[in-house]
């Protein structure tokens, strides 16, 4: 099975292998991240880097295309999940080079929290096929 692994200190030669990287933000909505069709907003630009700093010491431990994506999220019980997943996905893709016409399967959980307890956990793996 492949995953993300992460480092646990900033030295190349610790990774430690992980199944699910937890991510301590809130998932950034589509209607969020966009002004009409084509322009970010601040709060994209906030959220990317974020995420991307999050995932710095992140790698693709024995992956290959095509891809499998598990996305959990923690959001409140009113917010539809799949307004999460746009955003998430276009940073992952752009941070692990990977290109989204290659993801073939997509798990997506959602679990209901206050608003001040929202997160999210990402984990990446090769699709098998059957």
């Amino acid at each position: 099975m492949a995953s993300l692994r992460t480092h646990k200190t900033n030295t190349k030669s610790r990774l430690s292998k992980l199944t699910m990287k937890r991510i301590d933000l809130k998932p950034l909505s589509v209607n969020d991240a966009w002004r009409g069709r084509k322009f970010s907003t601040p709060a994209k630009k906030t959220y990317e880097r974020r995420v991307k700093q999050e995932l710095e010491w992140c790698i693709l431990e024995d992956c290959i295309a095509p891809y499998e994506i598990h996305f959990k999220f923690w959001i409140p019980k009113l917010q539809d999940y799949d307004n999460c997943i746009k955003v998430t996905q276009d940073i992952l893709c752009e941070h692990f080079w990977i290109n989204d016409r290659d993801i073939y399967k997509a798990v997506i959980e959602k679990v209901p929290v206050k608003a001040w307890q929202e997160y999210f956990e990402i984990e990446i793996l090769t699709y098998k096929f059957k």
